[in-house]
């Protein structure tokens, strides 16, 4: 299963990277994902940096909100533009079943997802 994290690539691309394009709070995510039942779940994905958690979820419904240029695009280059990417906080809409999320650094964006969340996915469903 993660034997396709190594393929993945860090944007924008530097000669000799050294650094990966995943970390342990990817790997952790996708563990306890794949240890739920998944066929015919829908997944939103919040916060993924390069891509880690869309492409090995890619063959479930997998939606993919990023507010970053750099994370929409390294998500773009790894996964494909198959995968449904949000660029907009506004757009969610819709019932999701499995919401994953990659604490942001920044309270306040967090707080700002949280209330979108809130807003859009649960109240009245």
């Amino acid at each position: 299963m993660f034997d396709a994290l190594h393929s993945l690539k860090r944007y924008p691309f530097k000669k000799n990277e050294l650094l990966k394009a995943y970390n342990s709070a990817d790997e952790f995510l996708i563990k306890e994902t794949y240890a739920r039942d998944l066929l015919n779940k829908k997944i939103l994905i919040i916060n993924d940096h390069y891509g880690a958690l869309t492409k090995l979820l890619e063959s479930f419904i997998v939606t993919s909100y990023t507010d970053s240029y750099i994370s929409s695009k390294s998500i773009e280059i790894n996964c494909g533009s198959s995968q449904l990417k949000i660029n907009n906080i506004k757009e969610f809409k819709g019932k999701y079943d499995i919401v994953l999320i990659q604490i942001p650094k920044n309270m306040s964006f967090f707080e700002d997802i949280l209330m979108n969340l809130r807003q859009k996915l649960f109240v009245g469903q």
